[in-house]
């Protein structure tokens, strides 16, 4: 895996490859097909920060759905699906998140950003589950059409600025 300095370079190059395509329309529910590797990268760059906390679990991240995109002048932010599996089994689980990019001009460095993972007052999803209602989740991103991140009493928050990587 890619040293997370690279993984934030890579990350930025893609948001401002994402900025510069005309995204009016899915064919899909998930934004993966118009972002290039951003939900890789959203996922490696996720795995290494939770690898460094005594709380996670220790599970293996296997990738992301990107279901909602706001881009601004200088912040970008994405809701999805993260997938997610225990050691030792092929068993996958789904959990919502949330990363938010503050950068400088044109998205050349970032000023920091933040990670949100799971609910603490739901329990996560099988992936079997999730695959026979792809909308289990919805409901947790928003009420009233309103995609508030902090309307959920997220279980991980990791917040970076530059230098804090490793």
């Amino acid at each position: 895996m890619k040293p997370l300095l690279e993984l934030e370079k890579m990350l930025l190059d893609e948001i401002k490859f994402f900025k510069k395509g005309k995204h009016d329309f899915l064919l899909s529910k998930y934004y993966n097909e118009v972002t290039g590797d951003m939900s890789t990268i959203l996922t490696y760059m996720l795995s290494k920060h939770l690898s460094l906390r005594d709380d996670w679990d220790g599970s293996w991240l296997d990738d992301s759905l990107l279901t909602k995109i706001i881009v601004s002048e200088h912040k970008f932010c994405i809701w999805g699906i993260l997938i997610t599996g225990r050691e030792n089994t092929t068993e996958q689980w789904t959990n919502p998140f949330y990363f938010e990019i503050t950068t400088t001009d044109e998205y050349k460095n970032f000023v920091e950003y933040t990670f949100l993972l799971g609910d603490e007052n739901s329990e996560e999803v099988s992936y079997t589950e999730f695959r026979e209602n792809r909308d289990i989740w919805d409901l947790y991103f928003y009420s009233d059409n309103n995609w508030n991140p902090s309307e959920r009493s997220w279980e991980y928050i990791i917040n970076i600025k530059p230098g804090h990587s490793k």
